[in-house]
């Protein structure tokens, strides 16, 4: 599995959006990377043409669900 996370700048810290507001933000299982990777594009290209998460927000697939100690990734 691989998972595509969306992660908010929020207060000088990325956080996943599983924490941010599980109820619409919550990671996605994909079986293959290259899946996730698909879906990444688009949903940065949304991210991106959409005001207020232009530069705040963004798509990553990783290997694991993201847990409350989880290492976020460098952006």
């Amino acid at each position: 599995m691989t998972w595509l996370v969306i992660y908010f700048y929020i207060q000088g810290s990325w956080i996943a959006g599983d924490f941010v507001r599980a109820d619409g933000w919550s990671s996605i299982a994909y079986n293959t990377k290259k899946e996730c990777i698909e879906k990444m594009y688009i949903a940065n290209e949304t991210l991106q043409n959409t005001e207020g998460f232009n530069d705040r927000a963004i798509a990553v697939c990783q290997d694991s669900k993201p847990g409350p100690f989880t290492e976020t990734p460098k952006f």
